[in-house]
């Protein structure tokens, strides 16, 4: 379960209030940092909203370890949300400041919106998480 993408999506579709998105097809959930640059809290970094981004799946390996937009992703995160993985501000990249970035509608409350969809879900995946989380 901590190995591919599918909880990071749950992660950031649910807090959202999103239960599924059926029709994503050309769209790809990634991680901002991988996974030898959140070594210090692996566990908490990969479902850490701030690491997480969903964009056209045409990206996708553009975003990919030392792809072209990786320090965007990362230079974002920080400042909107600011945070990274070791807590230290990434190099802004130089013409950052001409991109337009779009958000999924904020949920009013998160915690619930996630916890609600979690609990109901029956996915066999969320059951076990549940029962490894001593979640009811």
């Amino acid at each position: 379960m901590f190995d591919d993408n599918t909880t990071p999506r749950w992660a950031l579709l649910w807090s959202h209030g999103i239960k599924s998105l059926p029709r994503a097809h050309g769209w790809t959930f990634a991680h901002v940092w991988d996974r030898s640059t959140a070594a210090l809290h692996p566990h908490h970094a990969y479902t850490h909203l701030a690491n997480l981004c969903m964009m056209p799946e045409f990206f996708g390996s553009l975003s990919d370890k030392k792809g072209p937009l990786v320090g965007y992703l990362q230079y974002h995160a920080w400042n909107r949300y600011g945070w990274s993985p070791d807590m230290a501000p990434p190099a802004k990249p130089t013409d950052f400041d001409e991109l337009e970035w779009r958000y999924l509608h904020p949920a009013l409350d998160p915690q619930s919106a996630f916890r609600s969809i979690f609990l109901a879900s029956r996915d066999k995946r969320a059951i076990e998480l549940r029962r490894l989380m001593s979640v009811s």
